[in-house]
């Protein structure tokens, strides 16, 4: 499947990129069968009025299939300048592994992440982590995630030669219900500093999709992140809302 998306240029630009917490749970394919599956996006924006403004996305996802084993492969890169000034640069690989340990509830999951993102003062940061994912309900009209992981993480600073290495819990709890036109889904992340509680981030990441034909959506998405010490030239609370059109072929 392809899907190409066209996001109309509507944005609160407290923050633009949210790849300091990838939101993995909207990139799972859901496949029955085995083998592989993938899908990819692009898009390119260029506005020239008092300033110019350059806009590229590029998304992809790879997963395969076999027996109780599944591999998910994510590449994404973003990239928004007005000018002088960038709003935007930044990208991620990450690559997870998923084992189902019952054929009911239970899997157990590996994954392996690098980003950056330049606007949040992140040059480098490296993660590795592991834990269980629970299927609490799970239908053609809802479904309902948790999980709870170890997560290692190594971070880079852009703007001083900083190199901060913690250990984290990532908790999260996703959600999707599809009724008529309606689709909304999101996941909520919790990641707290095991040795210092007090240092957490918590991210809301919402998308409501309205089918006015078949192949043709009309799509809401919101982002909030909080961190309580995020670095100094960084705000503890970033948030975008974009609507746009999705057309799937």
């Amino acid at each position: 499947m392809k899907t190409l998306t066209a996001f109309l240029f509507v944005l609160l630009f407290a923050s633009t990129s949210f790849s300091q917490v990838v939101n993995i749970e909207a990139r799972r394919l859901r496949t029955e069968k085995d083998g592989w599956a993938g899908e990819a996006s692009a898009d390119f924006f260029i506005l020239k009025e008092v300033s110019t403004v350059y806009a590229i996305e590029g998304k992809a996802q790879i997963q395969f299939k076999k027996d109780k084993s599944l591999f998910l492969f994510l590449s994404d890169l973003g990239f928004i300048k007005a000018d002088d000034k960038d709003f935007q640069n930044s990208g991620f690989q990450h690559i997870r592994y998923n084992y189902k340990l019952t054929d009911t509830f239970l899997r157990w999951e590996v994954f392996t992440q690098a980003q950056f993102n330049k606007v949040r003062d992140i040059k480098l940061r490296l993660l590795a982590g592991t834990g269980p994912r629970f299927k609490l309900y799970d239908t053609d009209k809802m479904r309902f995630y948790i999980g709870t992981l170890y997560m290692y993480e190594y971070e880079e600073r852009q703007s001083e030669p900083i190199i901060e290495r913690e250990n984290r819990i990532s908790s999260y709890f996703s959600y999707t219900f599809n009724i008529g036109k309606l689709l909304l889904f999101g996941t909520v992340y919790y990641q707290p500093e095991v040795t210092q509680l007090d240092d957490y981030r918590l991210v809301n990441q919402t998308d409501l999709e309205f089918k006015i034909f078949d192949e043709f959506k009309f799509v809401i998405k919101y982002r909030l992140l909080y961190d309580t010490f995020p670095p100094p030239s960084v705000p503890n609370t970033s948030y975008s809302f974009s609507n746009g059109f999705k057309l799937v072929l």
